[in-house]
């Protein structure tokens, strides 16, 4: 009978990932397949989990995700610049889990998430058709998230100033 094999590291993980063209299709999808619940794992062991915020948890969630949807493809439906794509984001979130598991978690996806926290916070805080002409403007490609924000609300303080028109 055969042994189960010791979970890998992040790292290790990561590292097949990151390499996966000169691996075979089943060492990728058994890393993709043991990434998913390794990233979560590691987090929770470490007792980082309930301090992360939910948009962090968030993020891990859909992490797995990416990762069981790689570990489910058929190899036969491979299209290299979409699986080196997808490769590459499931390397960089399985890092990403790492740090979370360490003493000290913080970096350059955690600022992300701050800003994206304080973007979500001041759209909520507009108008709500002020937030939904927000929205559109994004969705369009005129402007970025925080763009549409500052842009929302220097509008809404002209409208009120210059031509006396209270935001509704």
């Amino acid at each position: 009978m055969t042994q189960p094999k010791p979970p890998r590291s992040l790292p290790a993980l990561a590292d097949v990932c990151d390499f996966w063209t000169d691996h075979p299709w089943p060492v990728v999808r058994d890393a993709a397949r043991d990434a998913g619940p390794a990233m979560r794992e590691a987090i929770v062991v470490a007792g980082h989990w309930d301090t992360l915020s939910p948009t962090h948890r968030a993020g891990v969630l859909w992490d797995m995700t990416t990762a069981h949807t790689i570990a489910t493809t058929d190899e036969r439906r491979l299209s290299a610049y979409e699986t080196g794509a997808r490769m590459a984001r499931l390397a960089a979130a399985i890092r990403h889990a790492d740090t979370l598991s360490t003493t000290d978690p913080f970096g350059a996806r955690v600022d992300a998430v701050r800003l994206a926290e304080e973007v979500d916070a001041r759209l909520l805080a507009l108008p709500a058709g002020w937030r939904t002409e927000g929205l559109r403007r994004i969705a369009a490609g005129e402007l970025d998230p925080l763009g549409a924000v500052s842009g929302a609300g220097m509008a809404i303080n002209m409208a009120r100033n210059v031509y006396g028109i209270a935001a509704e």
